[in-house]
């Protein structure tokens, strides 16, 4: 679930006020926050009894939040109208979670049916999904805390992986024109997913990027295997060995190592296999897809008025980098009061908005490697100037002074009249 402006509104009430051309910076941090599942590997539960996995966050040194937005996929999901799958998500705790008593659910969903007082977004499914999201006072990093718990009930055998399908945490983004406003926006954060299996052998695997957030092409990616499990009892694997098959024409066979690092040249998806091999003879394979994606960032900017309210068109936006004066775009933003701008090399750039009814602007963004910066831009409206009643006034001098000129020349005659009639009547002597 993407936050909407409603919802950002909702939640950060104040907003940041730009005056005529001030520029501020967003700083990026060189390291990233983590989500990631724990225990990574789960074991040994079987029919009709449960067990716990935590959705954890480690959140980077000079980071802050106050909303994480984090939906968790699972395998396996167990269906009672089909009786198909072995795993079902029941319920789900976010007690003493990082935003104690402070805390205000916004989603609470498994598998697209509202949880407690909680509802689902429209971007939740029917089977094997958990959705939670919430927003509470500020937490700054250095930090590792739970999010929230969910508790599994196993109707069978079999494997599940756990993977993240939102990983949101919202920086509330102190403005420093004014440190009792916001300007909300999202942070980076690289996700480690998890497995359960009860009964065999269970191969998995993690992939870490070199360059948090993205996988990005001519960069190393860590995998890293050894989550592999035996799912009928909390031994370690015999002897295994790792045949890898990276999806882009490479392989790597009989490893003894669980970890390996390896560069993808182009970007694209790939189906990266792994095989496991114990010793004894059992084996077990797994796949999953990963997308490199081009080493070129983005910027969402959604282009507010004093009051939060998105300014529905009619505001340019021109994006400028270091070294150029001429814009290297310009459009306008959209009828949601959004523009974006795609594929632009990693940086900083300066970006100016203008249009009627609003002071001028301007403001800096970096621009992160597969990443799209999202952030809020607030308008101030234009003082209307007062009205100029120079004219009327000369308008009304005129007529005033020719009504007093025609008055005085109206007295005049009639005294000259009177004067006249005086005369005429006298008598001579």
């Amino acid at each position: 679930m993407r936050f909407t402006p409603g919802m950002l509104v909702l939640l950060f009430s104040a907003t940041v006020l730009l005056a005529a051309f001030p520029i501020y910076v967003h700083a990026q941090s060189a390291a990233v926050s983590r989500l990631y599942i724990s225990p990574q590997a789960g074991c040994c539960v079987y029919n009709t009894a449960t067990f716990f996995v935590s959705i954890m966050v480690n959140l980077t040194e000079g980071e802050v939040i106050n909303v994480f937005d984090v939906r968790l996929n699972y395998t396996g999901f167990y269906s009672p109208a089909t009786g198909t799958g072995f795993l079902q998500a029941k319920t789900i705790d976010y007690s003493g979670n990082l935003f104690g008593t402070s805390g205000d659910v916004l989603a609470e969903c498994i598998d697209a049916v509202g949880y407690g007082q909680g509802s689902c977004s429209g971007g939740d499914r029917a089977g094997g999904q958990v959705h939670m999201s919430e927003g509470g006072s500020n937490v700054y990093g250095l930090k590792t805390a739970l999010l929230f718990r969910i508790q599994f009930e196993v109707y069978g055998t079999g494997s599940s992986v756990f993977s993240f399908d939102l990983t949101g945490l919202v920086n509330p983004g102190v403005n420093p024109l004014n440190p009792q406003l916001f300007n909300p926006h999202d942070i980076q954060v690289v996700a480690s997913d998890g497995i359960f299996a009860n009964t065999g052998l269970a191969a998995f695997f993690n992939y870490e990027p070199s360059t948090p957030p993205a996988l990005l092409p001519g960069n190393s990616v860590l995998f890293d295997a050894g989550a592999s499990l035996n799912g009928t009892s909390p031994t370690p694997l015999v002897n295994p060995s790792y045949d890898w098959n990276f999806g882009d024409g490479n392989k790597t066979l009989n490893q003894s190592s669980p970890k390996i690092q390896h560069v993808f040249r182009l970007p694209g998806s790939y189906d990266v296999q792994l095989n496991v091999t114990e010793a004894n003879g059992s084996h077990d394979s797994i796949v999953r897809k990963l997308v490199v994606v081009p080493a070129l960032g983005g910027l969402l900017l959604t282009v507010l008025d004093q009051r939060g309210t998105p300014i529905r068109g009619g505001i340019l936006v021109r994006l400028f980098n270091a070294s150029l004066s001429v814009a290297l775009f310009e459009q306008s933003v959209d009828s949601a009061g959004q523009t974006t701008f795609k594929d632009l090399t990693p940086g900083s750039y300066l970006l100016k908005f203008s249009g009627p009814g609003y002071q001028n602007a301007s403001r800096t963004e970096s621009v992160i490697a597969g990443w799209t910066t999202q952030d809020n831009v607030n308008l101030v409206a234009t003082p209307v100037p007062p009205s100029d009643n120079s004219g009327l006034l000369i308008f009304g001098g005129s007529v005033l002074a020719g009504v007093g000129l025609a008055t005085l020349g109206l007295v005049l005659k009639r005294r000259r009249s009177r004067s006249r009639k005086s005369f005429s009547g006298k008598r001579l002597t």
